[in-house]
């Protein structure tokens, strides 16, 4: 507190003599001006003009040099904020993810965030997904860029009907209906040019045997789903 009031009487102290230097130029060009007329009556008004402008011109540069330090004292010492923490900046970056509407069981997305920089990964069905992805993620709070390596899936009919089968026989399987509760279903079904790969998570090892089974008998498939615990209640 004892500091913050010596720099404001220090910045007053400094405005004074700003202000008193000020004036005292401002009376000096005016006695001088009117000097200048008196003692100078030869001289043309071309000439008297012309020695005022350059005289002015003098005093406002010495007025601007006194005000520069004047200036610089009462300028508030702004210190930036700290930077958010990675695991804040993720744990952002995951909840915004998860409200996107247009996010489904046929794309996938992960992310990695060192020093503040966000790393997009994954693959979706339309191009949009990936510029909406990206603009969700530059807006998240403490992330300082993006870096978006998201995949766009090709457009294929074969590819779509894969994906469709395949849900149906997962999803619609009694052993894993607890998956298909919410808008954001955890088992991820990734249609690349015929190749299929599970991505997600669930909740047991049988879950995820069960899935494998189930897509394996629509067509040939790699299963890389994550076995992960289950939400407590």
């Amino acid at each position: 507190m004892f500091r913050k009031s010596s720099k404001r009487s220090e910045a007053r102290l400094e405005f004074a003599c700003l202000s008193a230097a000020w004036i005292s130029l401002t009376f000096f060009y005016r006695e001088l001006t009117l000097r200048d007329v008196s003692l100078s009556p030869m001289k043309t008004e071309v000439e008297r003009k012309d020695m005022k402008s350059k005289l002015l011109r003098q005093i406002l540069a010495a007025g601007a040099l006194l005000a520069g330090p004047a200036l610089a004292a009462v300028q508030p010492n702004v210190t930036p904020d700290p930077p958010l923490p990675d695991t804040q900046i993720a744990q952002t970056v995951q909840r915004d993810l998860l409200k996107y509407a247009n996010f489904t069981v046929f794309d996938d997305l992960s992310f990695k965030v060192q020093n503040g920089r966000l790393t997009l990964f994954g693959e979706v069905t339309e191009p949009f997904k990936k510029a909406d992805i990206e603009k969700i993620a530059a807006k998240v709070p403490g992330a300082t860029g993006v870096t978006d390596e998201i995949q766009v899936l090709p457009f294929s009919d074969m590819d779509n009907l894969l994906r469709s089968r395949i849900a149906v026989s997962i999803y619609h399987d009694p052993s894993l209906a607890r998956y298909r509760a919410g808008t954001n279903s955890p088992i991820h079904i990734i249609v690349d040019n015929g190749g299929v790969t599970l991505k997600g998570a669930v909740y047991t090892q049988a879950d995820k045997e069960d899935a494998g089974l189930l897509a394996s008998s629509v067509a040939p498939i790699v299963n890389n789903l994550q076995v992960v615990n289950p939400p407590s209640r």
